[in-house]
């Protein structure tokens, strides 16, 4: 029986590669995706390198209106 079985995989091994090859295949692009998708999640987690509460806001306002000068 078993000797049949190994018989019958040894007679299909083109099309066991085969699908042993795209399984890797589909492995690797998983991989690839999800390592880009946690690198892009790392990325946006990590701190600016500056403290919000430490930002100075700065509005600039003309002393005097210049459509009025007409």
């Amino acid at each position: 029986m078993i000797a049949h079985i190994l018989r019958m995989i040894w007679n299909r091994k083109r099309a066991n590669l085969l699908l042993l090859v795209e399984m890797l295949l589909s492995a690797l692009v998983l991989f690839l995706v999800l390592s880009q998708l946690l690198f892009a999640l790392q990325k946006f987690l990590t701190p600016l390198g500056f403290d919000r509460r430490d930002v100075l806001a700065l509005t600039v306002r003309p002393a005097h209106d210049d459509t009025a000068q007409n």
